[in-house]
């Protein structure tokens, strides 16, 4: 019995020390990681292994470690010594945010929040370590140039290999490093500028003639009016032309459609970050996991194999990848090829996803609010007169740029 107690009083005090020790380094999935969870049970096989047969011992380990290790952290989370106690917010989202994924698995994040504020302020605590900030004056100090650094959410959204270093360290996004950030961002300045944009300006034309043309050919078809899925057509037209801007060609969704489920590999890769963004640490773990994990990984894939043919094969237009490499470089001696690799999910997410969201929601409201649809449609015509040589050519628009 006496050998009994003092493996029971080590585990307890091991569980607090290893709180502890998570408490100032937030705990990532690593071999450091399954040895620190070994310790209980080698502490406890030690001294009971006499007594007791090891399926006991491991159950008594592990039982009083994790119950004491939970019931620590549980303890520390909701007292006053937490360094956001003072901040309002839900029982459930002080203690974990398990209860996060679950909204944001119901797509229904932004409501919460919403509702979060109504009930208890501009200043929330959405998390054990989170807030949510509604108040104006605040935003500059967060998100100012001199703001906040990035949280650990940010590891979550990752979509490549948590051992790639470079990647993280040249990914404008996802790096937390503001020294990288503010020169990554500095070339990006510089990749949209006029004279870029000008470049992207053609890629974009000949695409949106392609959208129409097709759109029209299926009208034709079927006497002059046919019912369409117009945001399965947004969502290949913009995948198309990310395509032409960012890789120098090579997309054909428009036309051959999407037979590698390139649309909904991304969609579910998206999905799956805005999940892990919550629990960063189950990133890798959900990445590597058989069936549930193929989306991420074929997404990942095809994104590597671009940026590699990208890389290896000078466009024929000057591309994102042109400008941004020239523009970085004019500060860095770095690889062209890590500066691709790293961007490539990037590029292709905000190119075609977001892009494509924005056209979707804009089509949808005009469509469905009539008045508005027919002022907007004076307005572009009046700017830009509708016939056949000059509809897409934003050279002819009369309206100055600014």
């Amino acid at each position: 019995m006496k050998y009994l107690a003092s493996a029971l009083l080590l585990d307890v005090l091991y569980a607090l020390a290893v709180h502890r020790r998570f408490n100032q380094h937030e705990p990532s999935l690593s071999w450091s990681l399954l040895l620190v969870l070994m310790v209980p049970l080698l502490l406890t096989w030690v001294l009971i292994n006499h007594a007791l047969s090891f399926p006991m011992v491991f159950l008594t380990a592990y039982v009083l470690f994790f119950t004491t290790l939970f019931t620590s952290i549980v303890a520390y989370r909701l007292s006053s010594f937490h360094p956001l106690a003072k901040y309002p917010g839900p029982i459930m989202c002080k203690i974990s945010q398990l209860w996060a994924v679950l909204v944001y698995s119901r797509g229904k994040g932004h409501y919460y929040r919403k509702m979060l504020h109504d009930r208890y302020g501009p200043i929330v605590r959405i998390g054990p370590n989170e807030l949510s900030v509604t108040e104006k004056d605040m935003l500059p100090y967060i998100l100012g140039s001199q703001g906040m650094p990035k949280g650990p959410l940010f590891e979550g959204r990752r979509m490549t290999s948590v051992s790639d270093k470079d990647t993280e360290h040249f990914n404008l996004i996802v790096t937390r490093n503001m020294q990288r950030h503010a020169v990554l961002r500095k070339a990006w300045n510089r990749a949209f500028a006029d004279a870029p944009l000008r470049d992207y300006e053609d890629l974009m034309l000949a695409r949106a003639r392609q959208l129409i043309n097709a759109l029209k050919t299926i009208c034709e078809k079927q006497g002059g009016v046919a019912g369409v899925d117009v945001a399965s057509w947004i969502g290949h037209f913009t995948f198309d032309f990310m395509g032409d801007m960012a890789f120098g060609g090579g997309f054909e969704l428009m036309r051959d459609g999407d037979s590698e489920r390139l649309l909904p590999n991304m969609a579910m890769s998206l999905y799956y970050a805005c999940l892990c963004q919550a629990v960063p640490w189950f990133s890798p773990v959900l990445r590597n996991l058989p069936y549930i994990g193929e989306p991420i990984r074929a997404f990942g894939s095809f994104a590597f194999q671009q940026a590699k043919i990208r890389h290896d094969q000078e466009p024929d237009k000057k591309d994102l990848f042109y400008h941004l490499i020239a523009a970085y470089h004019a500060d860095s001696e770095e690889s062209p090829f890590t500066l691709i690799l790293s961007n490539s999910i990037l590029a292709i997410v905000a190119g075609a996803d977001t892009t494509a969201t924005v056209l979707r929601n804009t089509i949808f409201y005009l469509l469905t609010n009539p008045a508005y649809y027919a002022r907007l449609r004076e307005e572009v015509d009046a700017a830009f007169p509708p016939t056949e040589t000059s509809a897409l050519d934003t050279k002819s628009c009369p309206v100055s740029p600014s």
